[in-house]
C-alpha cells in the first residue's frame, strides 16, 4: 500500500487481506492470527 492510499472493506488488521464479509474476516482472523493477540493489543495501546 503506497503513501496516501486508502483501502476500505473487511480488511484484516494484521495482514490487510481484503475479505468479503464480517464472517469471512472473523474466520480468517481466528484461523490465521489466533496466536497474535498480544501483538494486536500492543499495537492498539500505542495508538
Amino acid at each position: 500500500m503506497g503513501t496516501g492510499e486508502v483501502k476500505e472493506g473487511f480488511l484484516c488488521p494484521l495482514c490487510l487481506k481484503d475479505l468479503q464479509s464480517f464472517y469471512q474476516l472473523q474466520g480468517h482472523y481466528e484461523e490465521e492470527h489466533s496466536g497474535d493477540d498480544r501483538h494486536v493489543r500492543g499495537q492498539l495501546k500505542s495508538i
